[in-house]
């Protein structure tokens, strides 16, 4: 499986988190989770993937931009939005916990990610299974 190394990592290292004004949960850049994650394209990733009920999506930025990151559902629905702010050069994380705007629990089934900034549009598909 190749996601046993980082799932792993991930439950062993501890990373500083602080929790942003819409109540995500927003990771810190740690060298050790960075590198025990697999290579993403297009600079963005999320994991695990399956999920259940969190997963956390990866992006890096090679300049200082304002990031949108939504949740939307394989039919085009806005489910959430996860950060709109600006985020410092480097690798960043940032959890969704399966919830929609009004805090109510989304169904299983395929939701996109879509991140916004300056420098690009990249958008993801995450599978949901309750």
């Amino acid at each position: 499986n190749e996601f046993t190394t980082w799932e792993t990592m991930a439950l062993n290292v501890c990373m500083q988190a602080f929790l942003s004004d819409n109540g995500v949960y927003v990771g810190i850049k740690n060298e050790e989770l960075e590198q025990a994650l697999p290579e993403e394209k297009g600079g963005s990733s999320n994991f695990p993937n399956p999920f259940n009920p969190n997963t956390t999506i990866r992006f890096s930025l090679s300049e200082v931009s304002n990031v949108e990151i939504n949740i939307f559902a394989i039919d085009g629905r806005m489910i959430r939005e996860l950060t709109n702010r600006p985020y410092g050069i480097g690798v960043h994380t940032i959890s969704w916990n399966g919830l929609d705007a009004a805090g109510r629990r989304v169904s299983s089934g395929m939701y996109l990610y879509r991140i916004e900034t300056g420098e690009r549009i990249t958008t993801g598909k995450m599978t949901l299974v309750r």
